[in-house]
């Protein structure tokens, strides 16, 4: 079973709603059959069934062939804060019996193909009518959002440098509790974890001990040069030639 959707996003943008529709769309062709006969074959997509948690990722990451390189497409793309799949699901089936669903969470990305930076939108709570809001968390920073900026933050559409939506998550109705929220999930952690958690972070941003700080140590390193030189050793003398007896030797 499929729990997520993935929708192509061009340079021209698109929506949430055109882009599904494209995508379930029927095909029909007509062809003939091994013994001569004409007929039309039809091939569509349906649900038979749905998630509590349904993920749609926005392919934006395309193939340049001039620059033969992978690019990231910044284009806007609209999405309903609910979505209704009915008329995408096959008749008497358990999708088509809850189609309903409610945006949850919005993973948000800012930079090219090869680096950048992911943040996340998500519900404070887990009902979708809660006046608990929204919440950013970008790293260790949590921060609320508005409720109503959540769209324009999402659509990128705003200036704000969040970047674009990479991934929808929407929250099948009825479902919303057992999905959970932002404020649910911090409330579901013990005390005694949180403890140790709210420990060791404070811990680990205390200033490091002189030990280990980094510190800067010249060194000279010493090589004694040892050149031996081979001295040459003086050759013998070639010897003269005897005198001859009886001969006077001339005085040149």
């Amino acid at each position: 079973p499929f729990t997520e959707l993935i929708l192509p996003v061009s340079d021209a943008g698109g929506e949430l709603r055109a882009a599904l529709a494209e995508l379930m769309r029927a095909e029909s062709r007509e062809f003939l059959t091994p013994k001569g006969h004409s007929t039309t074959a039809t091939k569509e997509v349906r649900f038979v069934s749905l998630p509590s948690l349904l993920a749609v990722q926005l392919q934006r990451v395309g193939y340049d062939t001039l620059k033969q390189c992978a690019i990231k497409s910044h284009a806007r793309f609209d999405f309903p804060l609910e979505l209704d799949l009915a008329e995408h699901c096959a008749a008497h089936s358990a999708a088509a019996a809850a189609p309903r669903y409610a945006l949850h969470a919005l993973l948000l990305h800012s930079g090219e193909v090869t680096s950048g930076h992911y943040q996340l939108l998500v519900r404070g709570s887990a009902e979708p009518g809660d006046e608990a809001g929204w919440l950013r968390i970008s790293d260790e920073h949590v921060s609320p959002v508005d409720a109503s900026a959540v769209h324009a933050h999402g659509t990128g559409a705003d200036d704000l440098g969040l970047g674009v939506p990479y991934c929808l998550y929407y929250a099948r109705e009825g479902d919303a509790a057992r999905v959970g929220g932002a404020a649910s999930a911090a409330a579901s952690v013990p005390s005694a974890l949180a403890d140790v958690v709210r420990i060791e972070d404070s811990t680990a941003r205390r200033t490091p001990s002189p030990r280990h700080r980094r510190k800067k140590v010249g060194i000279t390193l010493i090589f004694p040069q040892r050149i031996t030189r081979r001295r040459a050793r003086p050759r013998p003398a070639a010897p003269c030639p005897p005198a001859t007896r009886g001969t006077r030797r001339h005085p040149y």
